[in-house]
């Protein structure tokens, strides 16, 4: 397919920390590398010129020594640390020249210049879910909430601890915003040795009569199944094995994001895709607080955000 010969760009915002390397290492086995371009970026933190001009105070200027030893010290391990990650893609088969780095000084925040950033033609962002520290962990646990919030135009997949890299559960509800998901997978990642599960939740109504519930279920059941086979058909044709593809639809979860996070976690996902609209505008907003909720629920995993 000519989509699939696409370089596709990818903005991996970088912070030294090991959860940067959990990111980078769950990009290298997901990611085609023959058709993948990968911006390593860093936001350097700079120390204010009110600071600086500490330096010219004689009872601080011995402090300021320290303190410019330390920036440098700082600079100096994020060049090292950001060459360790293009030794380690290389490794696992991404081309140098399609390895950057990017490093430039703090401008309007972090979270906002990973926004402008992220505006510059880029395919999606790979986002670690903590920072290197207690401060760090507390500061980039607020940008990634902020960036949830302001990155809608591209897929946002934040990034746990180490997640498996071969089984992906996507979020199927027959809206725009669930096959958006489903084509994003399709047309992003390597589709070898990937198993792929579609899964679409029945909130049950609770009806005192049962017969009723049993024809609500099984009205949304016919209706889910012919959009099953649609996306079935759409990962084969991206080069995903028929046999690696299974279809879930279960009708006891009393909540989508529960149901989901306990499906992910009793069958061992590593991914957790969901398209960040659904069918209606109430459902927009519902898929909204599903995406939160299963964000502070699936820590060690990656979940996508799709619009």
């Amino acid at each position: 397919m000519e989509n699939d010969k696409k370089l596709q760009r990818i903005l991996l915002p970088i912070d030294g920390s090991n959860q940067s390397m959990d990111t980078v290492k769950y990009v290298s086995k997901i990611l085609p590398p023959e058709r993948t371009e990968i911006i390593l970026f860093n936001i350097e933190f700079s120390i204010p010129e009110t600071i600086w001009d500490l330096e010219n105070n004689p009872e601080l200027s011995s402090s300021m020594v320290s303190v410019k030893a330390w920036a440098s010290q700082e600079k100096d391990k994020m060049h090292d640390f950001m060459e360790k990650v293009q030794v380690f893609l290389f490794n696992a088969g991404f081309s140098k020249k399609n390895i950057i780095i990017k490093i430039q000084p703090r401008k309007l925040g972090f979270a906002r210049d990973i926004f402008a950033e992220s505006m510059i033609g880029y395919t999606a962002v790979f986002f670690g879910r903590t920072g290197k520290g207690t401060i760090e962990e507390l500061v980039f646990g607020s940008v990634a909430n902020k960036l949830i919030e302001k990155i809608i135009h591209i897929p946002f997949v934040v990034v746990g601890e180490e997640p498996s890299h071969d089984k992906f559960l996507i979020a199927m509800d027959g809206s725009k915003g669930s096959l958006k998901g489903l084509t994003c997978i399709a047309s992003m990642i390597s589709p070898i040795n990937k198993d792929i599960s579609l899964c679409h939740i029945i909130r049950p109504l609770n009806l005192p009569n049962s017969k009723n519930e049993e024809e609500w279920i099984e009205d949304k059941r016919n209706k889910i199944e012919p959009i099953f086979e649609a996306a079935k058909d759409t990962l084969v044709n991206s080069g995903f094995a028929i046999e690696k593809i299974e279809s879930l639809i279960l009708s006891d979860k009393s909540s989508r994001a529960g149901g989901l996070i306990e499906e992910a976690k009793s069958n061992n996902f590593g991914s957790i895709v969901l398209g960040r609209r659904g069918l209606t505008i109430v459902e927009d907003f519902h898929m909204g607080r599903v995406s939160t909720k299963i964000l502070s629920l699936a820590r060690k995993m990656a979940v996508w955000i799709v619009n």
